[in-house]
């Protein structure tokens, strides 16, 4: 349930007035299929060895849930995409980050990340650019933040999650 977990935190946290409060509590959600995003190559892994590696979408992912269409992102690379229904646990952010290092500091940078992207991240006319650069920042946050080094820990090339195969986009997060 981990993974779950904290794949369903972003989403309950950015539309916890469209799909209700972010109290804790079963929600199922449906896949619908991609969003705007952009393809590039991802390396998960820790000390050295690769849990996994390979060209993945990271962008907005279309849900529905509690009769509600919506636009989502996985705050999680480590879990696989599923098509259909899954069941998650609604939990607040910060819960959904707590088997994680700094998780309280990791979900405060992460909801920063979604106050700076701003809404158009989660509309019908999100610029792909934008949505996979939120995207790749959110799953740098969520796998490398360093509450002591700050800013300094935010590195593509370095850490858990590392990141290549399309300079705009990890630009655009930077």
């Amino acid at each position: 349930m981990n993974n779950r977990t904290a794949h369903i935190a972003a989403i309950a946290t950015a539309f916890a007035g469209t799909v209700g409060s972010a109290h804790a509590g079963p929600v199922s959600f449906e896949f619908e299929g991609l969003g705007s995003g952009q393809a590039l190559n991802i390396s998960v892994g820790y000390d050295g060895g690769d849990m996994f590696s390979g060209r993945v979408f990271a962008g907005s992912i279309l849900h529905r849930a509690e009769d509600v269409s919506m636009r989502t992102f996985c705050i999680d690379p480590e879990q696989p995409a599923q098509v259909g229904v899954t069941n998650f646990e609604r939990v607040r952010l910060d819960r959904g980050l707590m088997k994680r290092d700094f998780a309280s500091d990791r979900s405060r940078v992460l909801a920063e990340l979604a106050d700076i992207a701003g809404d158009s991240i989660w509309s019908t006319s999100a610029n792909s650019l934008n949505s996979a650069a939120f995207q790749v920042a959110a799953w740098e946050v969520v796998s490398d933040f360093d509450s002591g080094l700050g800013a300094g820990s935010f590195d593509f090339n370095s850490g858990f999650f590392r990141g290549s195969g399309n300079d705009k986009v990890f630009s655009a997060a930077s």
